[in-house]
């Protein structure tokens, strides 16, 4: 099946910008039952790039990367979201209202039990692993709701085999969300503010922004404009990373370093934002939704597929 869409390569140092047209290639997804899958939502994939985790009415699905027959992970009615792999590409970590409010689970990547990680009344969600496994890092609306910006970050140290859970320890003051933690485990990138993901094109004073916290000195630093939108950021290397960034009313992929010096544009449609940019541990592959499709782009190539119908 040929696609055509426009795919824009920028630099920020003033380089004038090369549109081109490229082949995309379409590869099946379905159920163990046959059913296309047709939206998966929120597409993760593994470090090890050989799975894509995504939510699918409510569930969680585990499928190859290029496709094919997706594997049920998760089955309650409850609605299961916010996919985290650790680095192993052997757990997940994911919310779900199993118990009334947004708590955090965790389960083994080949199925079976899940297991309850916070049991706070509020939101909790999953941002990262920690490099070693031992913690993760949550963001939370436990303290300090009513402030503008809502959650906080948190380190959730996971417990021993029969030993009780501990309590979160929280990070910094600032209100934070959508955090990722770097390679290196030093560096912490995050959104501050911002409206909902519907709010395609929004500029102003409520456009989310990008943060660089550094868990050494305990100190924020703005990566990005104020009043633009700028949102969903993964680290591809402990100085560059990918984000979501609105040009033209629609958020495109985009990848840039930490100084600013560097930016491309990976990926750009003119009808609908990228969405839920994931990439694998080796910076290869990416993953994404939009257009109501998960895509799959190889990023030295720059090749993309469309994963599903």
């Amino acid at each position: 099946v040929l696609f055509r869409s426009s795919i824009c390569f920028s630099d920020a140092r003033g380089a004038e910008s090369l549109t081109t047209s490229q082949n995309l290639s379409e590869s099946p997804l379905s159920s163990a039952g046959g059913e296309p899958i047709e939206w998966p939502l929120f597409p993760q994939i593994s470090p090890d790039g050989k799975s894509v985790a995504f939510t699918w009415e409510g569930f969680i699905w585990i499928a190859p990367t290029d496709g094919g027959q997706a594997r049920k992970l998760t089955d309650h009615p409850a609605w299961e979201s916010s996919i985290r792999w650790d680095r192993t590409s052997r757990r997940l970590l994911f919310s779900s209202r199993r118990e009334g409010s947004e708590d955090i689970w965790w389960i083994p990547a080949e199925g079976g039990q899940p297991y309850r990680l916070t049991w706070w009344s509020g939101t909790d969600r999953p941002c990262d692993w920690y490099p070693d496994g031992k913690s993760i890092l949550i963001s939370s609306d436990k303290v300090d709701t009513w402030k503008r910006g809502g959650t906080r970050l948190y380190r959730l140290p996971l417990a021993e085999a029969d030993s009780p859970q501990q309590e979160p320890h929280r990070l910094t003051l600032a209100a934070a969300a959508n955090a990722r933690l770097s390679p290196s485990g030093r560096k912490i990138l995050a959104t501050r503010w911002g409206t909902g993901i519907t709010r395609q094109g929004y500029e102003g004073s409520m456009a989310s922004q990008i943060w660089l916290y550094d868990l050494v000195t305990e100190e924020w630093k703005q990566l990005t404009p104020t009043n633009k939108d700028h949102r969903s950021p993964v680290w591809i290397d402990d100085d560059s990373f990918l984000m979501v960034k609105t040009i033209d009313g629609r958020g495109h992929l985009v990848e840039r370093d930490l100084a600013g010096s560097f930016e491309k544009t990976l990926v750009k449609f003119a009808t609908d934002s990228v969405r839920s940019p994931s990439i694998s541990e080796d910076g290869k592959h990416v993953f994404f939704e939009s257009k109501m499709q998960a895509w799959h782009l190889q990023r030295e190539t720059g090749s993309l597929e469309k994963i599903g119908r």
